[in-house]
């Protein structure tokens, strides 16, 4: 029974992480703006600047910048950070997932 017919509100959870959702997101469009990327996700852009620096921090991505511009790319062999897929790469996840981040609007970044 879902929790509203039981009286109680929708859960806000979500599938992926703050962490999964901007690697899915960079490993499709790794060129794009810490903008698109909380607008397309449903972030602040705060949110998104800090996971980016945690991802950066542990390895898991590099940041090259290009005048203003930044690109990201994923460490596609650092290993998923869970113990019951031992042995499993951020780059094997990825594949698997096989999603790509529809385009934005002619009105977006």
């Amino acid at each position: 029974m879902p929790p509203e017919e039981r009286g109680g509100s929708r859960s806000q959870w979500r599938l992926l992480t703050n962490h999964g959702a901007v690697l899915v997101y960079l490993n499709s469009r790794p060129d794009d703006t810490i903008r698109s990327m909380a607008s397309v996700l449903g972030l602040s852009e705060r949110t998104v600047a800090a996971v980016i620096a945690d991802l950066r921090a542990e390895g898991y991505i590099s940041v090259h910048r290009n005048g203003r511009r930044s690109r990201y790319e994923i460490n596609h062999e650092m290993p998923l950070k869970r113990t019951f897929f031992p042995g499993t790469t951020i780059g094997e996840f990825l594949r698997h997932l096989k999603i790509s981040i529809a385009p934005l609007s002619p009105t977006s970044d």
